[in-house]
């Protein structure tokens, strides 16, 4: 992403390490088993997919024909340039 201060204490962006509890799917699944039903839920194209097309748009223009790719592969039933989320649970 081009940012010349990238990993150094304090700067962003920062190294992420993800659960496979974090898929949206994992996610529900398992707060439903521990008693919380979703409210609401809005799968959403996260910034660092659509900074990339801006700040590079040949390489995003690459991502996006393979993510199309992948997503025809699935018969549209996963949308893989969306990987962010917002998620508001309720106790049951």
């Amino acid at each position: 992403m081009r940012h010349k201060d990238a990993g150094k204490p304090g700067q962003l962006p920062f190294r992420t390490f993800y659960h496979p509890i974090v898929s949206p799917k994992a996610l529900l699944e398992f707060c439903e088993q521990i008693g919380f039903e979703p409210i609401y839920f809005n799968l959403y194209m996260g910034s660092n997919y659509t900074d990339l097309r801006k700040t590079r748009p040949i390489i995003g223009g690459l991502v996006a024909a393979a993510l199309s790719v992948m997503n025809a592969l699935t018969f549209g039933r996963l949308k893989l340039a969306h990987g962010d989320y917002h998620a508001v649970l309720q106790k049951q």
